[in-house]
């Protein structure tokens, strides 16, 4: 999610862009935790149980004990990586533990190979239009701020 780089630009607009205080200050104000975590409910509330369901079930079908055991593996690499300071997607690491419990529990077969390129996909993608749209926004801004 995108707390740290929201508290990391107020964090600059406080101290100021080029002091040596931006972004390092360590605790985050109270109201940007909230800001955070209402936009994380607001993303659960109008996609959660679409991106719940292509994951769940749209890779391969999951039970419970499944579940549990994606769960702990996936918890696992997020937890090793940050302990030798890697960077990690815990998205990533949720869909990699689906495909490996499913091919584990019922077969290479049972996997959905074409849900998973998509899913591949749209991690490709994400990059470049993130790319773009932060140059834009980037711009635009400079623009404002020097206007």
């Amino acid at each position: 999610n995108a707390t740290a780089p929201f508290s990391a630009v107020v964090q600059a607009v406080r101290a100021g862009l080029h002091s040596e205080r931006s972004c390092g200050d360590p605790d985050d104000p109270w109201w940007v935790l909230v800001v955070a975590g209402g936009a994380v409910c607001a993303g659960i509330i109008s996609f959660g149980s679409r991106v719940m369901a292509t994951v769940g079930q749209g890779l391969t079908q999951m039970d419970f004990h499944l579940a549990f055991s994606m769960n702990l593996g996936s918890a696992t690499s997020v937890l090793l990586a940050t302990l030798f300071g890697w960077p990690i997607s815990s998205t990533h690491c949720q869909v990699g533990a689906v495909v490996a419990v499913g091919c584990a529990a019922m077969g290479v077969r049972e996997v959905q190979w074409g849900m998973l390129g998509r899913i591949a996909l749209s991690w490709i993608l994400t990059l470049p239009f993130a790319f773009v749209l932060s140059a834009g926004l980037s711009a635009v801004l400079r623009e404002a701020v020097r206007g």
